[in-house]
């Protein structure tokens, strides 16, 4: 028989599975190689798991406890979570080492 603590661990991994997936509507996914779904489909997995929670229970103080808020969480931030990563990807390789004065304007 499965116990609580297996079905909650089997619960958020498939929503954080199907929300990657549904977020990749996001992308340019017909353009995409198989690598590059594959890398979104995991990147997004594992922001939802460990990013998500983090986010809305201490930021936001919303009680995650519940199976339904956890997995609703983890569900919508793999959704939303995947189209933000070229963003962030752009702001971290671009945007970021000219706010640290590591280099300016479009330098090497």
């Amino acid at each position: 028989m499965i116990d609580e603590g297996e079905r909650r661990i089997a619960m958020l991994a498939m929503s954080a599975i199907g929300g990657s997936i549904v977020g990749l509507w996001y992308l340019p996914w017909k353009t995409m190689g198989w690598g590059e779904r594959l890398f979104a489909i995991l990147v997004g997995i594992a922001f939802s798991i460990f990013g998500v929670p983090w986010a809305v229970a201490d930021l936001m103080g919303v009680d995650i406890a519940p199976l339904r808020v956890a997995c609703g969480t983890t569900f919508f931030g793999a959704v939303f979570g995947i189209p933000l990563m070229p963003i962030l990807k752009d702001w971290i390789v671009e945007k970021l080492p000219e706010r640290l004065g590591l280099r300016k304007g479009g330098e090497a």
